[in-house]
């Protein structure tokens, strides 16, 4: 899931070993300008495709397919 959530924009750096995430938080403790964007971008792609809403409509969706 985090690749593809990655995959939809520039939202954070991808990380797999333990090291990975120490130098994700430095660059991110380091660029406040970077973080903010990554947050930005984020909360864009949240409301986009993972709001109460959006997966509410997804779930009545596959309902109604049931029936």
């Amino acid at each position: 899931m985090n690749a593809d959530i990655l995959a939809m924009g520039k939202v954070g750096v991808g990380a797999v070993k333990e090291s990975d995430w120490y130098d994700a938080l430095v660059i991110l403790y380091q660029n406040h300008q970077l973080a903010g964007k990554y947050g930005k971008e984020g909360r864009r792609i949240v409301e986009q495709y993972f709001s109460q809403t959006i997966v509410a409509k997804k779930i009545a969706e596959i309902f109604q397919e049931l029936i």
